[in-house]
């Protein structure tokens, strides 16, 4: 793993050095037919396309039909010039969209060469040559539009069939992970999710976005959403940005209506960009050659919430449990389980007070001492009596950097390298964070690394080829604020069997409640390359491609194996013989936790991370006829192959469907048993006491990785379009596709494999204990279990369990 995040970063790092990304995944095409005022075809005509910006130049020719093309044109302002001889030259300007399809007319006017002809904004004709279905966001918009914290997926509904979740866009209804995510043609997906990565994209750093929801054989998916990064020009350009969003001096019409000021809230969204020709004084001038773009994009949240919940009194952390009700007049009566007698009848503690001699223990202690305290009298048993603010405070960081090179006439080089990161800490559950934030919190720290390099070579004006190379590595931690410390043991005295690190689940009853979140880490990390060749013949425009990746993707499993404690009041509690139910209001779990008994005892013990690898291999060939002016064909065909999902340490499972009928059955990969896996013997102990068997794949026939892949997934393309008249196309399609689900639903259903995985559970009641007679409640099972040791250091290794 370390090896393979080494080449990753090394390979991430080396895109800065190289230069830009123009793919055939995030470019246009403008082509058209040059007409005589007759409307018949100028065959032999030079044409040339001029970005007004870079001042880079394509030269093609119309064929025999008048027809002439320019595929794989980047995004930008452009100026079209047309020459024939007998004719006056003819010019217009024109700005392409990613992944637009520009149909330009040209009509040529008879006269001298001499003379011109300007449109000065040319309006490209709806494209009877495509049966995609797209739309486009541009710049103005995307820097314009009010999006409530800079969230570029907001902007993705403004296309018919997209809904935008807070991670995953649903296109056409469709799950996700059914959309595929470009970024100057690499893809950025969240492979866990199937949507965005963690930290949001710098919305001033995106030119402009297409969703494309009818791909061609090009793309594997059915959808693909596809976002250029700006690129410097010859002239220099730059921008400095901040909106500032606060309410400390109070939201006065609210405060009129329900008399309470709201919670102060200050958010800072700030940036700079920056991009020109490369120059270097007396060395390099790159003015039409070299360009740099760089961009900052960041955000400092400071918010408040309030917290309404309750917390123990002063009294009951001192054993004094007098006083309380349900609210409603009913009062609670507090036994001592030391009185139990042969019949099950109990004393009432006098005053419902528990003497110190009685109670009292470390996690009393620890409680006591990092609990906040309540802030109004009421009862907590009927109301909340805790009420606070407290700071959910996040912060966010993408720095991105560009270079465009043009090389003679026929290649381009383009490289863009992001560095994101993304910070928040809150509340867990709604309850009060204790001082030290040791429960009841919550955080998550994410770092991205991105970038792509492209090359792009045009072996004639019908012939270019173009390479593009893509990497991404995602890192995620999210869990409790103090994830690096065995809270159970260390410091609240409680037994710790699975030598887990974080806070437990403590539950005192009546509400009473110390929670946090369970570590969650991420590693996931991506390489990709793509090449695509286009090849224009006549009235064809022929493509084809593949497309290679491979996944590394480490994650851990949300398995509380640091223990789960409920304290219920049942040894504080009167038996009722008859209902043979503790009585109604006698008995209080704190009260139990005072005396140092539990109710309830739960671990989860299974492997905590999963090394999940998997491979993508697809091509495809397709052409684009147009048959008539009118009418266009759009047709091909793809093949993908995923390789089956493969668990770096074999800790996956099967069940076995040949004996399902007439036995339990499970399977490990080829070669590895369970006994091998560090699964504790007392755990296999157990399922085979249930009937349970297990044998490997090799001597079960299956597949050695217990999966097959599919290598007959191909897929058809098949479209049409075709225009009525100048304001109307027709346009038809059908396709099949294939892709694979996030990694999130493959793990849903490992995350309690068996034999990888046992719940421990144990009760105890207070009926069990000799009468007059106490037990320790650590002496029943807070003691740690023997034969403890941590083996493997990915996986907690438990022998005696």
């Amino acid at each position: 793993m370390n090896n393979y995040r080494s080449i990753t970063v090394v390979v991430l790092l080396a895109l800065v050095a190289c230069t830009g990304v123009w793919a055939q995944s995030t470019a246009g095409t403008v082509r058209g037919m040059v007409k005589d005022p007759s409307g018949a075809a100028v065959p032999s005509a030079a044409v040339t396309l001029l970005n007004v910006e870079t001042r880079s130049v394509r030269q093609a020719q119309s064929d025999e039909n008048g027809l002439y093309s320019f595929p794989n044109t980047f995004p930008g302002k452009y100026q079209l010039l047309v020459e024939a001889q007998g004719f006056k030259k003819w010019s217009g300007n024109l700005e392409l969209q990613v992944q637009q399809l520009a149909v330009i007319d040209p009509g040529m006017e008879i006269g001298d060469l001499a003379a011109a002809v300007e449109v000065r904004a040319v309006t490209p004709v709806i494209a009877a040559e495509s049966s995609s279905i797209a739309s486009v966001t541009e710049s103005e918009r995307i820097r314009d539009m009010p999006l409530n914290g800079m969230d570029i997926t907001q902007l993705f509904q403004l296309t018919p069939g997209v809904e935008a979740g807070s991670y995953s866009p649903h296109v056409a209804g469709m799950n996700p992970g059914a959309a595929e995510i470009l970024q100057d043609g690499g893809s950025i997906v969240d492979r866990m999710r199937g949507g965005l990565p963690r930290v949001n994209l710098a919305l001033d750093t995106i030119q402009e976005f297409g969703v494309d929801t009818n791909s061609t054989a090009q793309f594997s998916h059915p959808a693909t959403i596809t976002m250029v990064t700006k690129s410097g020009t010859n002239e220099f350009h730059g921008s400095v940005f901040e909106k500032f969003r606060n309410n400390a001096a109070g939201l006065r019409a609210r405060a009129r209506q329900d008399g309470n000021n709201p919670d102060p809230y200050k958010r800072n969204e700030f940036g700079a960009s920056a991009g020109g020709p490369v120059r270097i004084p007396g060395l390099y001038n790159g003015k039409d050659r070299t360009f740099w773009f760089f961009s900052f994009q960041g955000m400092r949240l400071r918010e408040y919430s309030s917290t309404q919940d309750i917390v123990p009194t002063e009294a009951m952390w001192k054993g004094d449990f007098s006083n309380l009700d349900d609210g409603a007049g009913h009062p609670y009566t507090i036994y001592d389980p030391y009185s139990t007698t042969a019949s099950g009848t109990r004393t009432p503690f006098t005053g419902n007070m528990i003497p110190s001699t009685l109670g009292g223990n470390k996690l009393v202690s620890y409680l006591s001492a990092n609990t906040p305290r309540p802030t109004t009298p009421a009862n907590p048993l009927a109301e909340n009596n805790y009420f606070a603010t407290s700071a959910d405070p996040a912060s966010y960081n993408s720095y991105n950097f560009k270079v465009n090179q043009y090389i003679g006439g026929k290649d381009t080089l383009a490289g863009r390298f992001t560095i994101a990161d993304n910070n928040w800490s809150g509340k867990f559950g709604g309850g009060p964070v204790s001082p030290e934030g040791q429960y009841n919190s919550i955080g998550e720290v994410d770092k991205v690394y991105n970038g792509t390099i492209t090359h792009v070579h045009t072996f004639s004006p019908l012939l270019l080829n173009e390479l593009v190379l893509s990497g991404q590595r995602s890192r995620s931690t999210r869990g409790g604020a103090r994830e690096d410390v065995k809270w159970t043991n260390q410091y609240l005295g409680l037994s710790n069997p699975l030598d887990e690190y974080g806070w437990p689940t403590i539950t005192g009853g009546n509400g009473f409640l110390w929670d946090s979140e369970n570590k969650l880490p991420e590693r996931l990390n991506k390489l990709m390359a793509e090449d695509n060749l286009t090849w224009l013949h006549g009235k064809h425009e022929f493509k084809a491609g593949f497309r290679y990746a491979n996944e590394r993707n480490n994650t851990r499993g949300a398995r509380q194996g640091q223990g789960r404690y409920k304290y219920q009041g049942d040894w504080t509690a009167l038996w009722d013989p008859e209902g043979q139910h503790p009585m109604d209001f006698t008995g209080l779990g704190m009260a139990d936790m005072f005396l140092g008994y539990g109710s309830y005892y739960r671990c989860n013990y299974s492997r905590p991370y999963y090394y999940l690898r998997q491979g993508e291999l697809g091509f495809y060939a397709q052409d684009s006829w147009r048959v008539t002016p009118r009418l266009t064909l759009n047709y091909g065909l793809r093949w993908d192959y995923w390789s089956p999902y493969n668990e770096s340490a074999n800790r996956i499972f099967a069940l076995d469907m040949s004996k399902w009928q007439t036995a339990t059955q499970l399977i490990s990969p080829a070669g590895h048993p369970a006994e091998s896996l560090g699964v504790p013997p007392s755990v296999l102990a157990s399922y085979a006491a249930n009937d349970l068997s297990w044998t490997t794949a090799d001597k079960a026939g299956y597949p050695s990785n217990l999966m097959n892949g599919d290598k007959e997934d191909f897929a058809p393309r098949i479209g049409a379009a075709y225009k009525l008249d100048r304001k109307t196309v027709v346009r038809g399609s059908y396709g099949m596709y294939y892709w694979t689900v996030p990694n999130s639903q493959m793990l849903s259903s490992q995350l309690g494999s068996v034999p990888l995985a046992l719940e421990y559970t144990m009760m105890m009641d207070w009926w069990e204990v000799e009468p007059g007679k106490r037990v320790d409640w650590y002496d029943v099972f807070h003691t740690p279990l023997p034969g403890i040791r941590v083996g493997d250091p990915n996986m907690i290794d438990i022998t005696n369990l």
